[in-house]
C-alpha cells in the first residue's frame, strides 16, 4: 500500500537524520575535548612555571640561546615538554606576563599586610585573610 512506502520513507529519511546528528554532535565533542585538554597541557605548564616565577624569568633574562635553545634549556630545567615550552610563546612576552601576575601578587600582599597593620593601629584587632 502507499502509505505504508510513505511512511517508510519518512521513517528511514528521519532516522538517517538522527544519525547524522548524533555524528555531528560527537565530533564537535571530541573536537572541544582534544581542544580543551591541549589547553590543559599548557596550563599546567603556566602551573610550573608560576612556582617556580623567579627561576623561570631569571633562566629566560639570562639565556643568550634562540628560541629553540632557550625551550630546550626551560624543559631541562623545570620539566617542560616542547608543547608548553612553545606554548609560552613569544619569550620576551612571557617575562612581561610574569612580571605582572608577580607585581599583581607583591601589590595585594602589600595592600593585605597594610590592611592589617591599619586595623591594627585603629584598634580594630586582626581580622582573618
Amino acid at each position: 500500500d502507499n502509505s505504508d512506502k510513505v511512511f517508510n520513507k519518512a521513517s528511514k529519511f528521519i532516522n538517517d537524520y538522527i544519525d547524522f546528528q548524533v555524528e555531528v554532535i560527537e565530533r564537535k565533542t571530541r573536537f572541544d575535548l582534544k581542544k580543551a585538554e591541549d589547553r590543559a597541557h599548557i596550563l599546567e605548564g603556566f602551573r610550573i612555571a608560576l612556582d617556580q616565577l623567579d627561576a623561570v624569568i631569571h633562566t629566560i633574562r639570562s639565556s643568550h640561546k634562540d628560541e629553540a635553545g632557550l625551550n630546550a634549556e626551560l624543559c631541562e630545567k623545570f620539566g617542560f615538554d616542547e608543547i608548553q615550552a612553545k606554548g609560552h610563546g613569544n619569550q620576551d612576552t612571557v617575562l612581561r606576563n610574569f612580571a605582572n601576575i608577580k607585581r599583581t601578587f607583591l601589590i595585594r600582599s602589600d595592600h593585605r599586610g597594610s590592611s592589617r597593620q591599619s586595623r591594627e593601629e585603629n584598634g580594630q584587632g586582626t581580622a582573618p585573610s
